[in-house]
């Protein structure tokens, strides 16, 4: 399946899914969008079909759709601003999250290991 076929299967499997209290839970939109049976034994991060949703949807978030998500493994399209700021407001705790490990990997690496990286 091509990047647009993808993109249109994943819009209209979420049609009917506006507002998050109207989510859809995620595996059962891949197996929607994919046509497939997936086994609950691979029901996992690492699941091709699931990784390429989760890559096709945040594609389409860069893109300007209004597509929410959270924790629960739900999927929706939003549908007022509330959702929209606690959406984002969820990935920017991730965000701030990720950069403070990274600070505190290099700080302690740097540590560890001195300032300067090796030149062989």
């Amino acid at each position: 399946m091509d990047n647009e076929m993808l993109f249109q299967a994943i819009l209209m499997a979420l049609s009917c899914h506006r507002g998050r209290y109207n989510r859809a839970e995620k595996w059962r939109l891949v197996e929607t969008v994919f046509a497939v049976q997936i086994p609950q034994a691979q029901r996992n991060p690492n699941n091709p079909y699931d990784r390429q949703f989760r890559e096709a949807v945040s594609h389409m978030r860069h893109n300007g759709l209004l597509i929410g998500s959270d924790s629960k493994g739900g999927y929706w399209l939003m549908e007022d601003i509330d959702e929209v700021l606690d959406v984002a407001g969820q990935f920017r705790r991730r965000a701030k999250d990720l950069l403070h490990s990274a600070s505190k990997l290099e700080s302690t690496g740097r540590s560890v290991f001195g300032g300067q990286r090796r030149l062989f």
